[in-house]
Order: C-alpha cells, then structure tokens, then sequence
C-alpha cells in the first residue's frame, strides 16, 4: 500500500509525533510512505529530529513550501505533482489545512481520503468550513484518535471509528545530573516536567503559581518545574513569563523550549505534570507513562477517560491552582520508583503500542469504499 501522510509540520506536538512514528511503523510493515507537511521547512530542532528519523527509514519528507499566513496558490500545484509523482492509495490527512490543499483532489476516486481528528475542538477557520461541506464530508473518512474526541465531534464532522493513537516505547537514559547542572538546580531538589507546545489549551499560565504555593507550605523552596516546548502564541508567552517573574521563590521554573530528548527527560524528573484544559488524546501524557514517571493531570475528560485508574496517576478534583497544592498535601505524593511503576503499567502501554495503532489504520484503509 502506497500512503501519503499528510500534515501543516513536523514541528513540537502530538499530532506531529504521531504521523512520525506511524510512518515509520507503516515502512517497518512494508507500506510504502511519502510525508507531506504544508508549511516551509524551518529545520528547528524538533522537526529536524524528526525529518532524520524518516530519512534513515527511507522515507522522504517533502514541503509545499507555504509560508504561513500565505495566500498563494502555489502549494496546491506542490501536492498535485507529488500526488502524481508518487500514485497514492490512501492520503492521510492529519491537520484541517491538509483537508483543505486535499480539497481539488478529492474528485480523484483511485484515492482514499482519510482524516484522522486529533483534537476535542476544532477552529472558525475556512478550512474547517469547507471540510464541514456534505459533499467533502463524505470524500474524507474521519477517524478519531480518541472516544472523547469521537463523541464530541462526530455529529459535526462525520462518524467514523475511534483508532487509538499510539506511542513508540523506546530505552531511555538517567540524565538526572546533566539537567541539575545544565538549569543550576540542587540534586536532591523534587523536579516537575511539563512538556507540551505553549498555548491557551496547554494552560502552562497557572504552573508558576502551582509551583509557588508548593514551594511555600510544603517544599520550602526546593520544588522545580522544567516547561519544555515550544510557542507560536506570544501573548501567552508573555503572561507565563510574566508569571514567572512574579515568583518569590526566583529560579524555581525553568523555560527550556525545544529539545529532543523528552522521554530521557521524562525518566529523570520525578514527576510529569499537565494542567491542560483541553486535549485529543495526551500524546505526551501516553510518553510519560512509558517512562514509569508518576503523573498529575488536569481532572478534564481527556485525561480522565484514558489514565485514570491507573498506576501512580493523580487528579486534583479541580483544575485550580489550591486543588494541586491539596492534591499534593493529600496524597503525600513522593518520588516512586519508575521500573516498578512501569511494570504494573504494561498493560496500558501495550494498548498504546503504536504497533496496534498502524495495523488498525491499515485494517481500516482496507475496508473503506470511496
């Protein structure tokens, strides 16, 4: 089977590491994968590290070359010399501006056309507007990374299946000591990671405060928090490091960006939080449970329908600044040991074993009519 996967980058996020690793799943299978992304290549470092894994896989990645925001109509004639270069069987599409460049081809019946949602929500925007028209609803089958996001959206954009997003399990490394002397951080400090692009969704803006009022009833001062990721939105930079300054307790939280080393990360820190109000499925959240890093996460219906229940997890009842404080006093939450963790969790890590998650995508390319 010859599969286009088709994305606006392959920038920081979960979406973007999912079409990384399913493509490379998909090639491990002998499917043959072409990756498409809308916007220019930027070869930052998470794109980068991405494009090399594909490349050493034998699989190319080529760009239309948008520049964001460009009205051009340039990249469509991108697509239809690679779509016909390349002869597709099936095109998955993975953002709403990949639906949108796909919208001239969809006429084209020796294609199957599959968009896989990734999110709980989705955008005023014109392509979304298009993609909700009868006639492109019933070209593109729509499959849902998660039940949350299936029963949230599917009177909007169609039905289709829910097929689970998987997760790439990987040996991981202790770089416990590299992070403490990189970021200036004492060794027997109590380290936080949050990982994840920073946006509104991602609610990064209350981690300070979270970290604040921890630092002052019960860590007396030697609580640190590790944000990792990414921003395209400046406003809400501004107001997280903002927030920041404001600390009393100055150094406790540590802005790091970019960095390609997240599950090592993840393996070193002792524990992995998330104050997202809004997810598909927690890509991040499926990594930090591979690692065996105990978690707290936002109590918001994403997170709950997948981890909870499940080993060394945690919710406050509310996703409030006084709720994480009360969840920690409450839980006496400690450092655990992650090779014991990871083992009562393996069951949940094979459920999201992004091997499970390719053969369900190609039983289902398969069987889908045009």
């Amino acid at each position: 089977m010859r599969i286009i996967q088709f994305i606006a980058n392959l920038g920081s996020g979960g979406a973007e590491t999912l079409v990384k690793d399913l493509s490379l799943e998909f090639k491990r299978q002998g499917q043959e994968v072409l990756v498409i992304v809308v916007d220019r290549l930027h070869q930052e470092t998470s794109e980068s590290t991405k494009i090399l894994e594909l490349n050493r896989m034998g699989i190319t990645v080529k760009s239309l070359n948008r520049q964001p925001g460009s009205k051009s109509i340039k990249p469509f004639f991108e697509l239809r010399n690679l779509i016909k270069d390349f002869k597709p069987d099936i095109v998955h599409l993975h953002s709403d501006i990949a639906g949108y460049y796909s919208v001239p081809f969809l006429l084209k019946k020796k294609m199957k056309f599959v968009q896989t949602i990734h999110s709980t929500l989705i955008n005023a925007s014109l392509p979304n507007a298009l993609l909700k028209l009868s006639f492109i609803k019933k070209r593109i089958a729509k499959v849902y990374c998660s039940e949350t996001a299936n029963q949230a959206l599917c009177k909007i954009l169609g039905n289709g299946p829910t097929v689970l997003n998987g997760i790439l399990i990987r040996q991981t490394k202790n770089i416990r000591a590299q992070i403490t002397q990189e970021y200036a951080i004492p060794p027997d400090a109590t380290i936080l990671l949050n990982v994840g692009r920073i946006d509104f969704n991602k609610n990064q803006v209350i981690l300070p405060n979270i970290v604040e009022k921890l630092n002052e009833r019960i860590f007396s001062g030697s609580l640190y928090l590790l944000i990792c990721g990414a921003s395209k939105d400046s406003v809400v930079l501004s107001h997280l490091t903002e927030e920041v300054s404001k600390m009393k307790h100055s150094g406790r939280v540590k802005l790091l960006g970019v960095r390609n080393d997240i599950l090592d990360l993840m393996s070193s820190v002792d524990f992995y939080i998330s104050t997202s109000s809004v997810e598909g499925l927690p890509m991040t959240g499926l990594e930090a449970m591979g690692t065996g890093v105990p978690l707290i996460l936002s109590p918001i219906e994403e997170h709950l329908a997948v981890f909870e229940g499940e080993e060394a997890v945690y919710f406050p009842i509310k996703n409030q600044v006084e709720e994480y404080y009360k969840l920690f006093s409450a839980e006496s939450l400690k450092p655990l040991y992650k090779n014991k963790i990871r083992d009562k969790r393996k069951e949940f890590i094979q459920r999201y074993s992004i091997q499970n998650t390719a053969l369900e995508y190609l039983r289902f390319f398969l069987k889908h009519e045009v």
